[in-house]
């Protein structure tokens, strides 16, 4: 049984993918596999990874038939994981090569079922990292709960929790029968780490940042990266949903704070929603409609103000090369 098995999901990532699988071969941590799900490519994608696997057999090449999105695609490249611990990897980020390292002492010093670090957020326009999230403690290992979390998971955060990339116990996600739900094609990892959390996973993050997360969207000049294949409609509305099945299953079990936060975060991600419909009432011209929608749901003006600030600021740190720690 291998340490880790490292999970990727891919759709036509030919560009991106060879940097990220470099990236957990070289990992300090050797005994490793690497699954690799070609979600239905139609580039150069399934003859990269070929070629790389037919020079390293701790890489296994998996490929769907159709494209069925990346919590399906994730979920069939657990089916074929045997290490311990899970770790996922998306197509278009990388590892600090002692990530694993890093994770795997954490975790077993702490006993932990999930071990999650901060990341380092790559603009892919000035194709740079600049700026890190500072979640949980700056200088020792945090509990992670389901309520920090939650508190931590919303649009008004520059960097929301629901971006980290856990190593997870694959035991305690089999005994539970936690995979990700396939019917989310943006969000599914804030439902997956949800799900583990409000299952009583014993959870840590670690100070330290080995993970680099392209962001979708650039933070110095808000372009969408070309590599992105988040085409859903309504993000807030599906994460919204996400919310009410989240009370739905576990209202019951979870302590009245941890749903008092669920409840917030619901009512961040409608005010989300009332945000995308002033900007289409501002394209429209429609002038009356944002104003009112404003008056009727100020939360507006937080959602406005954190992207301005925190394009000005993302800005200012790669202009004048300032320290890169941010929540």
């Amino acid at each position: 049984m291998p340490d880790v098995s490292i999970i990727m999901a891919t759709l036509n990532g030919a560009s991106t993918i060879g940097k990220s699988i470099k990236s957990a071969q070289d990992q300090t941590v050797r005994d490793i596999e690497i699954i690799v799900v070609d979600d239905g490519s139609t580039d150069g994608t399934r003859d990269l990874v070929a070629a790389m696997a037919a020079k390293d057999t701790r890489i296994k090449c998996v490929r769907l038939p159709q494209n069925i999105g990346v919590g399906g695609a994730r979920n069939a490249a657990l089916v074929h994981a045997t290490g311990e611990w899970v770790a996922i990897l998306d197509a278009d980020d990388w590892y600090e090569p002692n990530r694993l390292e890093v994770l795997l002492k954490a975790a077993r010093d702490t006993k932990a079922d999930l071990v999650a670090d901060n990341l380092k957020i790559y603009d892919h326009v000035r194709q740079e990292i600049i700026v890190q999230t500072n979640y949980g403690q700056n200088n020792q290992v945090a509990q992670l709960t389901a309520k920090t979390f939650l508190d931590g998971d919303n649009p008004l955060r520059r960097h929301t929790m629901g971006y980290i990339k856990p190593l997870i116990r694959r035991k305690f996600l089999t005994d539970r029968n936690i995979v990700y739900d396939r019917t989310y094609r943006v969000g599914e990892d804030s439902l997956f780490v949800a799900e583990i959390l409000l299952k009583g996973a014993h959870a840590f993050i670690v100070p330290g940042a080995y993970y680099i997360y392209v962001h979708r969207i650039s933070p110095t000049t808000r372009k969408i990266s070309p590599h992105s294949h988040s085409t859903v409609a309504d993000p807030f509305g599906l994460a919204v949903r996400g919310c009410n099945e989240l009370l739905q299953k576990y209202g019951s079990t979870m302590d009245s704070e941890t749903r008092r936060s669920l409840l917030n975060r619901r009512w961040i991600f409608a005010g989300g929603g009332k945000y995308k419909e002033m900007r289409a009432a501002l394209s429209t011209r429609q002038l009356f409609k944002a104003t009112r929608l404003v008056i009727a749901q100020p939360v507006i003006l937080v959602f406005i103000g954190n992207i301005v600030m925190g394009t000005l600021a993302a800005n200012a740190r790669a202009l004048l090369h300032l320290p890169t720690t941010r929540r």
